[in-house]
C-alpha cells in the first residue's frame, strides 16, 4: 500500500503514538498472541478503488467455482452411466444373449398363436417363455416326467395350460460344455426351421437356468426301439421306414455325437450338406442292422465300427448279413440290398463323391443301376472310450416326417 497519510498505532503498555511514512508499507505481520495493532489511515478515493477491485475479483472466483462445478457434476454422471453399461455387459439379458448367438438375423417368424400370451415373453426373434411357466408345465421337472438325458442335460415333458403338450430341454449346471452346447443349439435351430422338423416354440433364459422348448412327439424316438431287444420287433421293415414320425426325424440323436459326423467336420471343422449326407447314411446303416454304429461287430475285423463291419461285408459280397434278425420275414433282399448301397454311397470319406440328399431320394424312390461307392472313413475304430476323445460336439434338432 503506498500511502502518505499519518497512522495511529496502539503499542504495548497502552501507548499510543502517531506514525507518518511515504511509500510502501513494508514488513507489516499478523501475530496471534502478541504484537502492536496497527490502524492505517487511507485516502477515502483510494479506498474506493480497493473495494471495486476486490469485489470484482470475488465475483469472478464465484464465477469459476460454478463453472467447475457445473463441469465436475457431468462428469460424474458420465463416469456412473458408462461403469453401469460396463457391468451391464457381463450380465446380460435373455434376449440379448439369444440375439448375439444368433448373429445379428431374425431367423423365427413363426406364429405363436397356438400358445397363450400369458405364456411367452416378446421377442422379436423366439418367444421366451416365463420359468415359472415352465415349472407349472414340467410340475418342478418331476421325475415322473423326465423323457430322457444326453450330453445337453435332460429333457422333460411338459404341458401348457391350454393343453398343449411340450418337451422341454434343459441345460446341465454341472455340464463343461453346457453352454457352448446350448448357443450351437439355438444357432443350429434357428436356420434350420423346416416343416420337417421337431418344431422350437421358444427358449427360456431366467435366473441360472437355460432352456429349449419343443414341439412333445409323441411315439418315442426311433432308437428307443430299433436298439433295444424287446422293442425292436415291434418295427418290422417297412414301419422303419414308414412309420410315422418313427424315422430320422427324431432319433433323438445330435449331429454332433461320435459316430456321427462326417470326417471332414470331425478333423477339420468343416460342415456342409454333404455333412448331412454322411449322417443319413450312417442312420440308415442303424435302421437296417438294428445296431448302434460305434458298437463291436466282427471277431475277424475287433477293431471295426459298423461302417467297416459293412464295408468288409460288402468287399464279400455278403451285405445282408447286418440285416437285423427280427427284420428276416419282413423285408425284401433287393431293397434291403439297395439301401445298403445308397448308405455306403451316402458315407463315402470324399464328401464330392457322396450324392445329394435329392439324388438320395431318388435312388430310393426307383430301381435304376447305382455307381459303386468308394472307401468308407474311420474303418477301424479309435481305442480307448468316447470320453477320452476331444470332440466338437454340435446339438441339433433332427429331422421328423409329418
Amino acid at each position: 500500500m503506498n500511502s502518505t497519510k499519518g497512522s495511529m498505532i496502539n503499542e504495548k503498555k497502552g501507548r499510543i503514538g502517531c506514525v507518518k511514512w511515504h511509500g510502501d508499507l513494508m514488513d507489516t505481520r499478523t501475530f496471534s498472541n502478541a504484537g502492536q495493532d496497527l490502524y492505517v489511515r487511507v485516502n477515502e478515493t483510494i479506498l474506493a478503488q480497493y473495494a471495486k477491485s476486490s469485489g470484482s475479483l470475488t465475483k469472478k472466483a464465484k464465477l469459476a467455482i460454478s463453472i467447475v462445478s457445473v463441469l465436475l457434476f457431468f462428469l460424474v454422471v458420465f463416469l456412473v452411466y458408462w461403469l453401469a453399461k460396463r457391468k451391464s455387459k457381463g450380465k446380460e439379458r435373455p434376449d440379448k444373449f439369444v440375439s448375439r448367438v444368433l448373429t445379428g438375423s431374425t431367423y423365427f417368424e413363426k406364429s405363436t398363436a397356438d400358445l397363450d400370451d400369458e405364456n411367452t415373453i416378446n421377442s422379436s426373434e423366439l418367444p421366451f417363455f416365463n420359468l415359472s411357466t415352465i415349472y407349472v408345465a414340467t410340475n418342478n421337472f418331476s421325475a415322473s416326467n423326465k423323457l430322457g438325458t444326453g450330453g445337453f442335460g435332460s429333457v422333460y415333458k411338459g404341458v401348457f395350460s391350454n393343453g398343449k403338450e411340450i418337451a422341454v430341454k434343459r441345460l446341465s449346471k454341472h455340464s463343461g460344455q453346457g453352454i457352448e452346447e446350448f448357443k450351437n443349439e439355438v444357432v443350429l435351430i434357428a436356420k434350420l426351421q423346416h416343416r420337417n422338423l421337431v418344431r422350437i416354440l421358444g427358449c427360456c433364459v431366467q435366473d441360472e437356468e437355460k432352456m429349449l422348448i419343443y414341439e412333445y412327439v409323441p411315439n418315442k424316438s426311433l432308437d428307443y426301439f430299433i436298439f433295444n431287444e424287446t422293442n425292436r420287433a415291434l418295427l418290422d421293415w417297412t414301419r422303419r421306414i414308414f412309420r410315422g414320425d418313427q424315422n430320422e426325424a427324431n432319433t433323438n440323436r445330435v449331429v454332433g455325437t461320435y459316430g456321427y459326423m462326417s470326417p471332414e467336420y470331425a478333423m477339420e471343422g468343416l460342415f456342409s450338406v454333404k455333412s448331412d449326407v454322411y449322417s443319413f447314411g450312417i442312420l440308415l446303416l442303424e435302421i437296417i442292422s438294428g445296431r448302434k454304429n460305434t458298437g463291436y461287430y466282427n471277431e475277424t475285423y475287433p477293431d471295426s465300427n459298423l461302417v467297416g463291419h459293412v464295408w468288409n461285408l460288402w468287399g464279400e459280397d455278403n451285405a445282408l448279413k447286418i440285416v437285423d434278425s427280427s427284420l428276416v420275414d419282413s423285408f425284401h433282399f433287393n431293397q434291403v440290398a439297395r439301401c445298403i448301397q445308397i448308405a455306403l454311397l451316402c458315407v463315402q470319406e470324399d464328401p464330392t463323391e457322396r450324392p445329394t440328399m435329392s439324388a438320395v431320394l431318388v435312388m430310393l424312390s426307383n430301381d435304376a443301376a447305382l455307381p459303386q461307392p468308394g472307401k468308407p472313413p474311420f474303418l477301424v475304430k479309435k481305442s480307448g472310450t468316447i470320453e477320452d476323445n476331444s470332440i466338437n460336439y454340435v446339438t441339433c434338432t433332427i429331422v421328423s416326417t409329418r
